[in-house]
């Protein structure tokens, strides 16, 4: 398989990475897909998609995106990147070295003297995604945060804040389990190390999808986060 790698210029030109998708994909119908700036355009992008039988027979979106944030030496970065009215937030991008897709889809973010990478991978028989976050070059350790956006909803609808969701979770090793809506699989969220949970509830309101907007269709949607995880990483 040939390989992929596009170069921090491309990156942020965003009139170009937010046209460029991946998509990978199991034999049970699980998938991922975004842009390779990592910003969601389509209602139907998201880091897990999966069937959901007892529901529909349809793909719903589980875990939207997972929004990264390394504090090292006093500064803190944003990875993740949302488009909202009239902005981007974080802008991510900014910090990405490079991205690639094949033979997994990821990329290497410069911050400051350190360099991290990212790859994530889908198992291929199962409803599981790995992701990996490899610190490459540092002079001391940096403090990783992951905050989860969830949408659990049809790929072909938008989720709106709503006082349905089911906000309890259960503590599990090294993470939580979450199940917001009735008939949904709940969605397990686990490290491969110690990790600390910050219990935050919160809306994040008013997020848009931008070729939606273009096909004419509602293109604004509200995802919901349990609160995010703080996790120390070494070279």
């Amino acid at each position: 398989m040939q390989e992929q790698r596009f170069s921090k210029d491309y990156i942020n030109d965003l009139d170009y990475s937010l046209e460029k998708e991946y998509l990978i994909s199991s034999t049970s119908g699980v998938y991922s897909s975004a842009t390779i700036a990592g910003c969601n355009t389509r209602k139907y992008h998201g880091l897990l998609i999966a069937p959901q039988p007892s529901i529909d027979d349809d793909n719903h979106v589980l875990l939207s995106s997972l929004d990264e944030t390394v504090t090292y030496k006093g500064h803190s970065y944003g990875l993740g990147i949302h488009q909202y009215p009239n902005t981007i937030y974080p802008q991510g991008y900014k910090y990405v070295e490079e991205a690639f897709v094949n033979p997994l889809p990821g990329c290497t973010y410069r911050l400051g003297d350190a360099l991290m990478s990212k790859e994530i991978l889908l198992s291929a028989k199962d409803d599981t995604l790995f992701i990996r976050f490899t610190l490459l070059e540092a002079s001391e350790p940096v403090l990783l945060n992951l905050l989860p956006l969830i949408a659990f909803r049809n790929v072909h609808a938008l989720v709106k804040a709503n006082l349905k969701i089911n906000k309890k979770l259960e503590l599990i090793p090294n993470g939580i389990m979450i199940k917001p809506y009735s008939g949904y699989d709940s969605l397990f969220m686990q490290f491969s190390s110690k990790t600390e949970f910050i219990p935050v509830p919160d809306w994040y309101y008013t997020i848009e999808y931008e070729k939606e907007r273009e096909r004419g269709y509602d293109y604004h949607e509200d995802l919901y986060s349990p609160g995010s995880f703080n996790i120390k990483l070494k070279q």
